[in-house]
């Protein structure tokens, strides 16, 4: 290869190379100008806006689909009422059709305040042994939980970390949750025939508001570490200066 046709190569592939770059930020992610003084509204709107590409995943940057959200090796346990459950395969649906009601991304405070409204519904295989509302629960088998009406409010501490471009990348330090449920509904099979199965699914039913005080804390902190790893997964491979540009 001549030295002209070399410099050609080279000057075409830190072309393509800055072209593939360039293209990290999807087109449905909408930047917010740092000193917008309407900043919550715009970043508000860009959320609800890339919302469904965000949920069903972004292949381009090798970011996995969040609905339905695939949960393996879960480990459920109550404590005092003796209750274990271990979750062998899940899927968490309904974060695509989540109701964004509040977005505040604070630049200076570093903190990140993100108010949802859901249907959660998850599907597992599960294995349990103990008691539950004092009625023993032991078995192999299939549980659905519906959390309806599921009011989320997550209160993240945010940091920079330099990422492999020499840029600023938005890092989640710690997540809180606060929840509220609206109504919830359980299906369990595996029991010792369908009609206990019947029975048990009822009886849950009718004492949800237990059962959900029983369970939610661990499935809340559950949820509050992995949309911390997912969302760092999305920061990573987008520089703070493209989300947030002078």
């Amino acid at each position: 290869m001549s030295r002209a046709n070399i410099i050609n190569f080279v000057f075409l592939s830190l072309c393509l190379f800055d072209y593939a770059y360039s293209a990290k930020l999807p087109s449905s992610v909408t930047p917010c100008k740092r000193n917008n003084p309407d900043l919550d509204n715009c970043v508000l709107m860009a959320a609800r806006k890339f919302q469904k590409e965000f949920t069903s995943g972004i292949p381009a940057l090798g970011i996995p689909k969040m609905d339905p959200y695939t949960i393996s090796g879960f480990n459920l346990d109550t404590g005092d009422s003796g209750f274990k459950m271990n979750f062998l395969s899940s899927y968490l649906r309904g974060f695509k059709d989540a109701k964004i009601e509040n977005l505040k991304f604070d630049l200076n405070a570093k903190t990140l305040i993100l108010e949802t409204n859901l249907d959660a519904v998850a599907d597992t295989k599960y294995n349990a042994t103990g008691k539950i509302m004092q009625f023993p629960f032991n078995g192999l088998g299939n549980f659905t939980m519906g959390l309806y009406g599921l009011q989320l409010k997550l209160r993240m501490k945010w940091d920079f970390k330099k990422g492999s471009d020499n840029k600023n990348h938005i890092e989640i330090k710690s997540n809180k949750a606060q929840y509220k449920v609206d109504t919830a509904k359980f299906t369990i099979t595996g029991l010792l025939n369908e009609e206990m199965d019947a029975a048990m699914s009822n009886l849950l039913d009718s004492h949800w508001r237990i059962l959900e005080r029983e369970v939610a804390p661990s499935i809340v902190k559950f949820l509050e570490e992995n949309m911390r790893l997912y969302l760092n997964d999305f920061f990573s491979k987008i520089a703070y200066d493209d989300l947030f540009p002078m």
